[in-house]
Protein backbone atom coordinates (compact mmCIF):
# COMPACT_ATOMS: atom_id res chain seq x y z
CA UNK A 1 0.00 0.00 0.00
CA UNK A 2 1.03 3.30 -1.02
CA UNK A 3 2.51 5.61 2.44
CA UNK A 4 0.99 9.23 2.33
CA UNK A 5 3.71 11.28 1.11
CA UNK A 6 5.40 13.59 3.27
CA UNK A 7 7.25 17.53 2.84
CA UNK A 8 10.66 18.60 2.80
CA UNK A 9 10.79 18.42 6.18
CA UNK A 10 9.26 14.20 7.05
CA UNK A 11 5.92 16.35 8.09
CA UNK A 12 2.91 13.95 6.13
CA UNK A 13 0.97 15.62 3.94
CA UNK A 14 -2.89 15.87 4.10
CA UNK A 15 -3.73 12.47 3.00
CA UNK A 16 -5.03 11.31 -0.57
CA UNK A 17 -8.58 11.47 -1.21
CA UNK A 18 -9.02 9.36 -4.37
CA UNK A 19 -12.91 9.11 -4.72
CA UNK A 20 -12.85 12.65 -4.63
CA UNK A 21 -10.73 15.22 -5.97
CA UNK A 22 -12.00 18.17 -3.74
CA UNK A 23 -11.69 16.25 -0.74
CA UNK A 24 -16.03 17.03 -0.89
CA UNK A 25 -15.23 20.62 -0.23
CA UNK A 26 -16.50 21.37 -3.43
CA UNK A 27 -20.50 20.19 -4.82
CA UNK A 28 -22.05 21.25 -7.69
CA UNK A 29 -25.66 21.28 -8.69
CA UNK A 30 -26.63 19.71 -11.56
CA UNK A 31 -28.59 21.35 -14.56
CA UNK A 32 -32.36 20.69 -13.22
CA UNK A 33 -33.28 20.38 -16.59
CA UNK A 34 -30.52 17.86 -17.98
CA UNK A 35 -30.55 16.16 -14.33
CA UNK A 36 -34.66 15.88 -14.22
CA UNK A 37 -34.46 14.88 -18.36
CA UNK A 38 -32.05 11.90 -17.56
CA UNK A 39 -34.12 10.09 -14.89
CA UNK A 40 -37.34 11.25 -16.45
CA UNK A 41 -36.08 8.92 -19.50
CA UNK A 42 -34.61 5.85 -17.63
CA UNK A 43 -38.27 6.01 -15.55
CA UNK A 44 -39.95 6.10 -19.03
CA UNK A 45 -37.46 3.24 -20.93
CA UNK A 46 -38.06 0.88 -17.91
CA UNK A 47 -41.74 1.88 -17.89
CA UNK A 48 -42.09 0.89 -21.62
CA UNK A 49 -40.12 -2.35 -21.40
CA UNK A 50 -42.67 -3.38 -18.68
CA UNK A 51 -45.62 -2.51 -20.13
CA UNK A 52 -44.58 -4.14 -23.59
CA UNK A 53 -43.63 -7.13 -22.08
CA UNK A 54 -47.12 -7.32 -19.96
CA UNK A 55 -48.37 -6.68 -23.21
CA UNK A 56 -46.98 -9.66 -24.84
CA UNK A 57 -47.47 -11.79 -21.61
CA UNK A 58 -51.31 -10.93 -21.60
CA UNK A 59 -51.96 -11.70 -25.59
CA UNK A 60 -50.01 -15.67 -24.35
CA UNK A 61 -52.18 -15.50 -21.86
CA UNK A 62 -55.31 -14.91 -23.63
CA UNK A 63 -54.44 -17.39 -26.60
CA UNK A 64 -53.49 -20.18 -23.99
CA UNK A 65 -56.69 -19.61 -21.78
CA UNK A 66 -59.56 -17.54 -24.55
CA UNK A 67 -58.13 -19.30 -27.46
CA UNK A 68 -62.11 -18.55 -28.85
CA UNK A 69 -61.91 -14.99 -28.28
CA UNK A 70 -62.04 -12.60 -31.17
CA UNK A 71 -59.45 -9.98 -31.87
CA UNK A 72 -62.34 -7.29 -31.72
CA UNK A 73 -62.57 -8.28 -27.91
CA UNK A 74 -58.87 -9.45 -27.53
CA UNK A 75 -57.78 -5.41 -28.72
CA UNK A 76 -59.45 -3.55 -25.68
CA UNK A 77 -58.26 -5.86 -23.32
CA UNK A 78 -54.49 -5.64 -24.71
CA UNK A 79 -54.85 -1.45 -24.65
CA UNK A 80 -55.43 -1.50 -21.42
CA UNK A 81 -52.55 -3.69 -20.34
CA UNK A 82 -49.97 -1.18 -21.50
CA UNK A 83 -51.17 1.95 -19.67
CA UNK A 84 -51.83 -0.36 -16.27
CA UNK A 85 -48.35 -1.70 -16.21
CA UNK A 86 -46.50 1.36 -17.46
CA UNK A 87 -47.38 3.28 -14.34
CA UNK A 88 -45.60 0.54 -11.55
CA UNK A 89 -42.84 0.31 -14.51
CA UNK A 90 -41.93 4.17 -13.62
CA UNK A 91 -41.45 3.36 -9.70
CA UNK A 92 -39.43 0.07 -10.69
CA UNK A 93 -36.01 1.40 -9.82
CA UNK A 94 -37.26 3.36 -6.97
CA UNK A 95 -38.19 -0.31 -5.60
CA UNK A 96 -35.34 -1.94 -6.37
CA UNK A 97 -33.70 1.06 -4.51
CA UNK A 98 -36.30 0.53 -1.59
CA UNK A 99 -35.71 -3.30 -1.72
CA UNK A 100 -31.60 -2.74 -1.52
CA UNK A 101 -31.82 -0.51 1.41
CA UNK A 102 -34.01 -2.59 3.47
CA UNK A 103 -31.59 -5.70 2.87
CA UNK A 104 -28.39 -3.14 3.97
CA UNK A 105 -29.84 -1.97 6.94
CA UNK A 106 -28.39 -3.98 9.90
CA UNK A 107 -31.54 -6.24 11.73
CA UNK A 108 -31.61 -3.68 14.75
CA UNK A 109 -31.73 -0.35 12.84
CA UNK A 110 -34.53 -1.85 10.14
CA UNK A 111 -37.47 -0.15 9.90
CA UNK A 112 -40.86 -1.82 8.37
CA UNK A 113 -41.21 -2.95 4.49
CA UNK A 114 -43.65 -0.11 4.84
CA UNK A 115 -41.93 2.55 5.49
CA UNK A 116 -39.45 1.51 2.58
CA UNK A 117 -42.36 1.13 0.38
CA UNK A 118 -43.73 4.78 0.92
CA UNK A 119 -40.02 6.43 0.37
CA UNK A 120 -40.48 4.91 -2.96
CA UNK A 121 -43.63 6.19 -3.76
CA UNK A 122 -42.50 9.68 -2.58
CA UNK A 123 -39.01 9.31 -4.01
CA UNK A 124 -40.77 8.53 -7.82
CA UNK A 125 -43.60 10.95 -7.56
CA UNK A 126 -42.61 13.34 -9.59
CA UNK A 127 -41.82 10.58 -12.37
CA UNK A 128 -44.97 9.95 -12.56
CA UNK A 129 -46.49 13.37 -11.95
CA UNK A 130 -44.30 14.10 -14.99
CA UNK A 131 -45.29 11.09 -16.71
CA UNK A 132 -49.59 11.72 -16.17
CA UNK A 133 -49.68 15.89 -16.69
CA UNK A 134 -46.86 16.34 -19.56
CA UNK A 135 -45.09 12.86 -21.35
CA UNK A 136 -48.27 10.78 -22.55
CA UNK A 137 -50.25 14.22 -23.81
CA UNK A 138 -47.26 15.34 -25.42
CA UNK A 139 -46.41 12.01 -26.48
CA UNK A 140 -49.62 11.06 -28.12
CA UNK A 141 -50.68 14.60 -29.76
CA UNK A 142 -47.29 14.38 -31.35
CA UNK A 143 -46.74 11.11 -32.64
CA UNK A 144 -50.50 11.33 -34.07
CA UNK A 145 -49.52 14.38 -36.06
CA UNK A 146 -46.67 13.04 -37.08
CA UNK A 147 -48.16 10.08 -38.43
CA UNK A 148 -50.81 12.42 -39.96
CA UNK A 149 -48.10 14.88 -41.67
CA UNK A 150 -45.81 11.84 -42.91
CA UNK A 151 -48.48 9.33 -43.75
CA UNK A 152 -45.95 6.71 -42.75
CA UNK A 153 -47.95 3.29 -42.95
CA UNK A 154 -44.44 0.98 -42.88
CA UNK A 155 -43.70 -0.81 -39.19
CA UNK A 156 -40.28 0.79 -39.44
CA UNK A 157 -41.32 4.43 -39.82
CA UNK A 158 -43.89 4.34 -37.21
CA UNK A 159 -41.44 2.72 -35.16
CA UNK A 160 -39.13 6.10 -35.78
CA UNK A 161 -42.00 8.42 -35.29
CA UNK A 162 -42.87 6.89 -31.91
CA UNK A 163 -39.01 7.06 -31.01
CA UNK A 164 -38.85 10.68 -32.28
CA UNK A 165 -42.07 11.41 -30.30
CA UNK A 166 -41.16 9.74 -27.11
CA UNK A 167 -37.95 11.53 -27.03
CA UNK A 168 -39.08 14.88 -27.66
CA UNK A 169 -41.93 14.26 -24.68
CA UNK A 170 -39.43 13.28 -22.27
CA UNK A 171 -37.63 17.10 -23.28
CA UNK A 172 -40.64 18.56 -22.91
CA UNK A 173 -41.82 16.84 -20.10
CA UNK A 174 -38.62 18.13 -18.26
CA UNK A 175 -38.47 21.34 -19.13
CA UNK A 176 -42.10 21.37 -17.76
CA UNK A 177 -41.92 19.71 -14.49
CA UNK A 178 -38.60 22.11 -13.91
CA UNK A 179 -40.82 25.40 -14.72
CA UNK A 180 -43.42 24.24 -12.48
CA UNK A 181 -40.57 24.11 -9.79
CA UNK A 182 -39.65 27.15 -10.49
CA UNK A 183 -42.91 28.72 -10.57
CA UNK A 184 -43.70 27.11 -6.76
CA UNK A 185 -40.52 28.15 -5.74
CA UNK A 186 -41.39 31.76 -7.02
CA UNK A 187 -44.73 31.48 -4.93
CA UNK A 188 -42.80 30.99 -1.93
CA UNK A 189 -40.70 34.14 -1.70
CA UNK A 190 -43.88 35.67 -2.77
CA UNK A 191 -45.36 34.35 0.17
CA UNK A 192 -42.27 35.40 2.06
CA UNK A 193 -42.47 38.92 0.96
CA UNK A 194 -46.27 39.38 1.84
CA UNK A 195 -45.55 38.45 5.10
CA UNK A 196 -42.89 41.13 5.56
CA UNK A 197 -39.38 39.35 4.38
CA UNK A 198 -37.69 41.69 2.51
CA UNK A 199 -35.79 39.48 -0.12
CA UNK A 200 -32.22 39.77 -1.90
CA UNK A 201 -29.86 38.29 -4.26
CA UNK A 202 -26.43 37.69 -4.79
CA UNK A 203 -23.21 35.70 -5.59
CA UNK A 204 -20.73 34.46 -3.17
CA UNK A 205 -17.95 32.70 -3.52
CA UNK A 206 -16.22 30.43 -0.22
CA UNK A 207 -12.25 29.49 0.88
CA UNK A 208 -11.14 27.61 3.72
CA UNK A 209 -7.83 29.32 5.02
CA UNK A 210 -5.17 27.92 7.01
CA UNK A 211 -2.41 30.37 7.79
CA UNK A 212 -0.18 27.43 9.60
CA UNK A 213 0.65 29.91 12.15
CA UNK A 214 2.22 32.76 9.61
CA UNK A 215 1.05 36.12 11.39
CA UNK A 216 1.49 36.92 7.85
CA UNK A 217 -1.92 35.37 6.85
CA UNK A 218 -3.75 36.60 9.90
CA UNK A 219 -7.27 37.63 9.75
CA UNK A 220 -6.85 41.32 9.93
CA UNK A 221 -3.66 41.33 7.89
CA UNK A 222 -5.19 39.63 5.31
CA UNK A 223 -8.39 41.76 5.51
CA UNK A 224 -6.71 44.72 5.16
CA UNK A 225 -4.61 43.49 2.17
CA UNK A 226 -7.49 42.36 -0.20
CA UNK A 227 -9.26 45.74 1.06
CA UNK A 228 -6.15 48.01 -0.73
CA UNK A 229 -5.93 45.54 -3.60
CA UNK A 230 -9.50 45.79 -4.26
CA UNK A 231 -9.74 49.48 -3.14
CA UNK A 232 -12.64 48.70 -1.21
CA UNK A 233 -13.71 52.19 1.17
CA UNK A 234 -15.47 50.20 3.89
CA UNK A 235 -13.79 48.67 6.90
CA UNK A 236 -15.51 47.19 9.62
CA UNK A 237 -16.41 44.57 12.66
CA UNK A 238 -19.20 42.64 13.77
CA UNK A 239 -20.12 39.46 16.05
CA UNK A 240 -22.49 36.76 14.67
CA UNK A 241 -24.64 34.53 16.79
CA UNK A 242 -26.69 31.96 14.13
CA UNK A 243 -29.26 28.96 15.15
CA UNK A 244 -29.68 27.44 12.60
CA UNK A 245 -33.00 25.28 12.52
CA UNK A 246 -32.18 22.03 10.35
CA UNK A 247 -35.44 20.00 10.81
CA UNK A 248 -37.62 22.30 8.50
CA UNK A 249 -40.26 21.47 6.06
CA UNK A 250 -38.28 23.46 3.42
CA UNK A 251 -38.54 22.05 -0.05
CA UNK A 252 -35.67 21.86 -2.27
CA UNK A 253 -36.37 23.71 -5.34
CA UNK A 254 -34.19 22.71 -8.71
CA UNK A 255 -31.08 22.20 -6.32
CA UNK A 256 -31.59 24.80 -4.23
CA UNK A 257 -30.79 24.04 -0.96
CA UNK A 258 -32.94 25.08 1.81
CA UNK A 259 -31.96 26.88 5.47
CA UNK A 260 -33.73 28.52 8.10
CA UNK A 261 -31.99 30.50 10.94
CA UNK A 262 -31.85 33.00 13.93
CA UNK A 263 -29.19 35.46 13.21
CA UNK A 264 -28.20 37.89 15.43
CA UNK A 265 -25.63 40.83 14.41
CA UNK A 266 -23.83 43.10 17.34
CA UNK A 267 -20.95 45.81 15.64
CA UNK A 268 -17.94 46.86 16.64
CA UNK A 269 -19.22 49.24 19.11
CA UNK A 270 -21.23 46.52 21.22
CA UNK A 271 -24.70 48.05 19.71
CA UNK A 272 -27.00 45.13 18.29
CA UNK A 273 -26.94 46.10 14.43
CA UNK A 274 -29.57 43.10 13.59
CA UNK A 275 -31.53 41.02 14.52
CA UNK A 276 -33.52 38.67 11.96
CA UNK A 277 -35.31 35.01 10.75
CA UNK A 278 -34.04 34.24 7.86
CA UNK A 279 -35.06 31.58 5.14
CA UNK A 280 -31.99 30.97 2.74
CA UNK A 281 -31.46 29.03 -0.73
CA UNK A 282 -27.98 28.59 -2.18
CA UNK A 283 -27.09 26.77 -5.61
CA UNK A 284 -24.05 26.31 -6.26
CA UNK A 285 -22.10 25.93 -9.74
CA UNK A 286 -19.03 26.58 -11.66
CA UNK A 287 -18.24 30.21 -13.30
CA UNK A 288 -18.04 29.87 -16.87
CA UNK A 289 -17.25 33.58 -18.66
CA UNK A 290 -15.84 32.19 -21.87
CA UNK A 291 -12.26 33.57 -20.69
CA UNK A 292 -9.54 31.48 -20.24
CA UNK A 293 -8.51 31.71 -16.15
CA UNK A 294 -5.66 30.06 -14.19
CA UNK A 295 -8.18 28.96 -11.45
CA UNK A 296 -11.84 27.59 -11.27
CA UNK A 297 -14.48 29.59 -9.94
CA UNK A 298 -16.99 27.94 -7.95
CA UNK A 299 -19.84 30.50 -6.38
CA UNK A 300 -22.86 30.06 -4.77
CA UNK A 301 -26.13 32.08 -5.93
CA UNK A 302 -27.83 32.52 -2.70
CA UNK A 303 -31.23 34.28 -2.30
CA UNK A 304 -32.23 35.39 1.26
CA UNK A 305 -35.27 36.25 2.85
CA UNK A 306 -35.22 37.91 6.26
CA UNK A 307 -37.47 39.25 8.45
CA UNK A 308 -36.11 41.78 10.35
CA UNK A 309 -36.86 42.27 14.40
CA UNK A 310 -35.08 45.25 15.13
CA UNK A 311 -32.35 45.74 17.64
CA UNK A 312 -34.78 47.34 20.76
CA UNK A 313 -36.46 44.10 21.44
CA UNK A 314 -34.63 41.00 23.58
CA UNK A 315 -33.77 38.23 20.80
CA UNK A 316 -35.79 35.83 19.87
CA UNK A 317 -34.17 32.75 19.99
CA UNK A 318 -36.85 30.51 19.52
CA UNK A 319 -40.42 30.30 17.13
CA UNK A 320 -42.91 30.76 19.30
CA UNK A 321 -41.05 34.04 21.26
CA UNK A 322 -40.91 35.71 17.45
CA UNK A 323 -42.89 39.41 18.10
CA UNK A 324 -44.68 39.61 14.92
CA UNK A 325 -47.63 37.47 14.38
CA UNK A 326 -47.23 37.17 10.44
CA UNK A 327 -43.78 35.87 10.43
CA UNK A 328 -44.30 33.77 13.06
CA UNK A 329 -46.94 32.30 11.64
CA UNK A 330 -44.79 31.21 8.15
CA UNK A 331 -41.60 30.26 10.59
CA UNK A 332 -44.37 28.05 12.43
CA UNK A 333 -45.62 26.05 8.89
CA UNK A 334 -41.85 26.00 8.35
CA UNK A 335 -40.63 24.61 11.23
CA UNK A 336 -41.79 23.82 14.70
CA UNK A 337 -38.54 22.30 16.00
CA UNK A 338 -36.24 23.53 18.38
CA UNK A 339 -32.72 25.23 17.06
CA UNK A 340 -30.33 22.61 17.06
CA UNK A 341 -26.92 23.88 15.32
CA UNK A 342 -25.07 26.84 16.76
CA UNK A 343 -22.81 28.80 14.75
CA UNK A 344 -20.86 31.62 16.48
CA UNK A 345 -18.02 33.54 14.67
CA UNK A 346 -16.18 37.08 14.19
CA UNK A 347 -16.33 39.02 10.78
CA UNK A 348 -13.61 40.95 9.84
CA UNK A 349 -15.22 43.00 6.54
CA UNK A 350 -14.30 44.97 3.78
CA UNK A 351 -16.50 46.54 1.35
CA UNK A 352 -17.89 48.84 -1.26
CA UNK A 353 -21.49 49.30 -0.62
CA UNK A 354 -21.69 49.49 -4.74
CA UNK A 355 -19.41 46.60 -5.67
CA UNK A 356 -17.36 43.83 -3.93
CA UNK A 357 -17.99 42.30 0.13
CA UNK A 358 -15.54 40.74 1.00
CA UNK A 359 -15.25 39.02 4.60
CA UNK A 360 -13.35 36.67 7.10
CA UNK A 361 -14.57 34.93 9.52
CA UNK A 362 -13.18 33.63 12.56
CA UNK A 363 -14.94 30.91 15.11
CA UNK A 364 -13.98 30.89 18.40
CA UNK A 365 -12.90 27.66 18.00
CA UNK A 366 -9.22 28.89 16.15
CA UNK A 367 -6.45 30.34 17.99
CA UNK A 368 -5.61 33.67 16.47
CA UNK A 369 -3.03 33.74 14.66
CA UNK A 370 -2.77 30.03 13.81
CA UNK A 371 -6.37 28.89 13.70
CA UNK A 372 -7.83 28.43 10.22
CA UNK A 373 -11.23 30.26 9.47
CA UNK A 374 -13.38 31.24 6.55
CA UNK A 375 -13.14 33.88 3.94
CA UNK A 376 -16.30 35.27 1.61
CA UNK A 377 -16.25 37.32 -1.40
CA UNK A 378 -20.05 38.69 -2.32
CA UNK A 379 -21.18 40.57 -5.07
CA UNK A 380 -24.79 41.23 -6.11
CA UNK A 381 -24.64 40.91 -10.35
CA UNK A 382 -20.78 41.09 -11.60
CA UNK A 383 -20.30 37.69 -11.89
CA UNK A 384 -16.85 38.64 -13.70
CA UNK A 385 -15.59 40.66 -10.90
CA UNK A 386 -16.24 37.86 -8.71
CA UNK A 387 -13.91 35.84 -10.83
CA UNK A 388 -11.28 37.69 -10.97
CA UNK A 389 -11.11 38.50 -7.08
CA UNK A 390 -11.64 34.79 -6.75
CA UNK A 391 -8.45 34.42 -8.84
CA UNK A 392 -6.19 36.96 -7.06
CA UNK A 393 -7.44 35.15 -3.79
CA UNK A 394 -6.73 31.79 -4.76
CA UNK A 395 -3.41 32.94 -6.37
CA UNK A 396 -1.69 34.70 -3.15
CA UNK A 397 -3.86 33.26 -0.22
CA UNK A 398 -3.17 29.45 1.42
CA UNK A 399 -6.90 28.67 0.54
CA UNK A 400 -9.23 26.17 -0.72
CA UNK A 401 -11.95 27.17 -2.26
CA UNK A 402 -15.51 25.32 -1.10
CA UNK A 403 -18.93 25.45 -1.43
CA UNK A 404 -19.92 24.76 1.91
CA UNK A 405 -21.56 26.72 4.26
CA UNK A 406 -20.47 27.61 7.58
CA UNK A 407 -23.31 25.82 8.84
CA UNK A 408 -21.38 22.74 7.50
CA UNK A 409 -18.18 23.36 7.74
CA UNK A 410 -17.50 25.06 11.48
CA UNK A 411 -20.40 22.36 13.21
CA UNK A 412 -18.99 20.63 16.26
CA UNK A 413 -15.59 20.74 15.07
CA UNK A 414 -12.35 23.77 14.19
CA UNK A 415 -12.74 24.35 10.31
CA UNK A 416 -9.08 23.09 10.60
CA UNK A 417 -10.67 19.88 10.96
CA UNK A 418 -11.95 20.49 7.18
CA UNK A 419 -8.98 21.68 5.91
Amino acid sequence: MEKNPTGPAGVPLRPLNRDDPHSGLVSLDPNPFIAFGLRLGRDEITAWIVSTSATLAAGGLLRLFAPGLSPAARAPLLAVVGPLAEKPGLLAHYFKEAFRRYRAAPPGRRQSRGSYFLRALREGWPSLRADLLYHDPVYTVLLWLLLRVTGSQSVAGATLLAAASFATAVAVASGLEVLSIDLRYAFLLRRLRRAGFAVKSYYEAHFLVDPEGDPAFAPERIIDRLRERFRLPVRTSYSYRDLYLTRNSLAVYNGRKPYLRLRQRIGEDGEISKQALQVMYTRAKEVQTGEPGLYRCFATRKEKAGFDFGPDIPMPWTIGEIPAPRARSVARKLSDSAPDREVRFRRQVAMDPEGLFISVDIPPTAPHPAGAYWLEVKIRDDITQLRAATEYIAWKLPVRATTKTKCEAMDRSTIRAEI
